[in-house]
């Protein structure tokens, strides 16, 4: 379940989409569903857990950190218990991310790597006036912690 951030069909959802049916390795059948356009924040993610509870979905995926924390906040208010009712992760691995309970499953850009290589490449415009090369892709990580879990089964306890 894709909580959506921004505009659906901007570069960042359509590669969330595409990155999560990719990465269903369980040899389930999966679905990936966007709810909606919601606000990139804790209260965005807050407005969008009843939309995506609402679905019997059993992961989300939120547009990034912030987003997935209200997400969990909203399925605390319900009385669910996140990792069962449903797993959730985001993206950007916030400050925090690690400590809040549970702590955040989220996947992790190269932030320092990235803007070292930026300031490089507007250095080398500023001073050359010549536009560099592509820089090198970095490569994001999946930080599983305590928000994911093995999907439970309907009728199972």
């Amino acid at each position: 379940m894709d909580t959506g951030g921004g505009d659906e069909a901007e570069w960042s959802n359509s590669e969330r989409s595409r990155a999560a049916a990719v990465a269903d390795l369980t040899g389930r059948s999966s679905t990936i569903e966007h709810v909606g356009n919601f606000q990139p924040f804790a209260a965005g993610g807050f407005s969008a857990a009843d939309p995506v509870l609402s679905t019997g979905a059993t992961a989300a995926i939120a547009f990034n950190d912030l987003m997935a924390l209200g997400l969990v906040a909203r399925s605390r208010d319900r009385g669910l218990s996140v990792l069962a009712d449903p797993s959730v992760t985001g993206f950007d691995d916030v400050l925090f991310a690690d400590s809040v309970s549970p702590p955040l499953t989220t996947i992790s850009m190269p932030l320092v790597r990235l803007g070292t290589q930026s300031f490089e490449v507007l250095l080398e415009y500023l001073t050359t006036g010549v536009a560099p090369d592509s820089p090198s892709p970095h490569t994001a990580q999946l930080v599983v912690r305590g928000s994911t879990g093995v999907p439970r089964v309907p009728g199972r306890a």
